[in-house]
């Protein structure tokens, strides 16, 4: 299309829509809590939704990184982002014969001795196909994960559409630096870059597979070197469906298959410091014998020793009610500096927080609530938020939305 003419078509739309006029509104009305507020935040998050959802795959999956920032958003905006899905149509497959060649210089009936026109999923960034392949006197199925035609150049073009326009955008609109958007899209960018190239994608499931070598831990498919990419990812065939299909099971089935994924994510998180970031159903498969397996790596989270420790300091300070321990540990983050005037105000609203969910069962408590009003308090103190909470954060809120349809689900 031409950088000129996506920017225009960009900016139409965005004019069209209001965002910018509704966004002043808010900014405006910011702290209130009335109807009328209600009513206009849910209307800019529709808004907001159609516009990435018109704009194409760098967008929706921006809008999917914004529906994690309750520290930024209120629920009624979250909401209808966490709508944002990657519905898009099949890619040609001519487009997808001709990404392959220019990768290998070979037609894809050369390398595989079937190769399955129709995709097994279809995603705004690749799809994936389901082929055949000699390994040694051996045929094993694989699957081979192609990227779409052009991607590579649509997502370098929007992500610098999107930094042009969020610097003019700051300008006009002083009031949204405080929620630092330049530092959310700059980490965006490199995430989504490091997304489109399937080369780092092999190497995350590579990481993994040598880490979770435990019996207790999730497996993975393994990937073919020979026949993977920069555009194209070839790994083992799982012979299993989404966990999704164990909903319908049992509930001490349900029950073990969620205290198992609990139990390998704890793992990940704080013995590995290395984990799978994207939990939802879709990149999570069991096979007939309840074995699961963890696909999809484009998005992997790491959290620094310090972090685990200093994580670890919270949950301990949240149980046992020590408001100290968890000063302590966001100052041993580096968030919050240590100020004997703002200390003490500042443990009194985590002691408000604690009060407010130490009432609380373990069914009635809600992650989701208590991350955002954690994030609240931050952000009432100027406390940027670092993108490896960020991540920590988001997968832990998609574990609880898995972990509540396994467990809690009616029999």
């Amino acid at each position: 299309m031409g950088y000129k003419k996506r920017k225009l078509e960009i900016i139409k739309k965005f004019i069209s829509l209001n965002i910018i006029l509704d966004g002043r509104k808010l900014l405006k009305n910011k702290g209130e809590n009335s109807k009328d507020l209600s009513e206009l935040e849910s209307h800019f998050g529709k808004n907001l939704r159609s516009l990435f959802e018109e704009l194409g795959p760098v967008f929706v999956k921006f809008g999917q990184l914004l529906s994690t920032r309750r520290d930024i958003f209120s629920e009624n905006i979250i909401t209808e982002l966490e709508k944002l899905q990657d519905d898009v149509k099949e890619e040609d497959f001519e487009n997808i014969k001709e990404v392959f060649y220019e990768e290998f210089s070979k037609d894809i009936y050369d390398v595989f001795d079937e190769f399955e026109k129709k995709p097994l999923a279809s995603g705004s960034i690749a799809q994936t196909h389901l082929a055949t392949i000699k390994v040694g006197s051996l045929e094993r199925k694989v699957v081979v994960k192609i990227q779409r035609k052009d991607m590579d150049k649509r997502v370098v073009e929007d992500l610098k559409i999107m930094n042009d326009l969020y610097k003019k955008l700051e300008i006009k609109l002083e009031e949204i630096k405080s929620f630092n958007f330049g530092e959310i899209i700059q980490e965006f960018s490199l995430s989504l870059i490091r997304e489109i190239d399937f080369e780092v994608e092999k190497n995350n499931i590579k990481k993994y597979r040598k880490l979770n070598i435990q019996k207790k831990d999730l497996l993975s498919p393994d990937v073919y070197d020979s026949y993977s990419s920069k555009k194209v990812l070839t790994m083992e065939y799982i012979d299993g469906r989404s966990i999704r299909s164990v909903y319908e099971k049992r509930s001490d089935i349900r029950k073990e298959l969620a205290e198992k994924i609990i139990g390998a994510y704890v793992n990940q998180m704080f013995t590995y410091g290395y984990f799978h970031a994207d939990p939802h159903p879709g990149n999570i498969f069991v096979d007939e014998n309840l074995n699961i397996y963890l696909i999809d790596f484009g998005i992997v989270g790491n959290l620094s020793e310090n972090y685990r420790y200093q994580i670890m300091k919270i949950f301990l300070g949240a149980s046992f009610n020590e408001v100290k321990l968890i000063t302590d540990a966001i100052i041993g983050m580096g968030l919050l500096e240590f100020d004997s005037k703002k200390i003490g105000d500042f443990e009194k609203r985590i002691q408000k927080l604690l009060d407010k969910y130490m009432v609380m069962s373990l069914n009635q408590m809600k992650l989701a609530d208590l991350i955002r009003d954690f994030y609240t308090l931050l952000v009432d103190y100027s406390i940027k938020i670092p993108s490896e909470l960020t991540n920590f954060a988001k997968t832990v809120l998609i574990l609880e939305g898995l972990i509540e349809k396994l467990v809690y689900k009616e029999s």
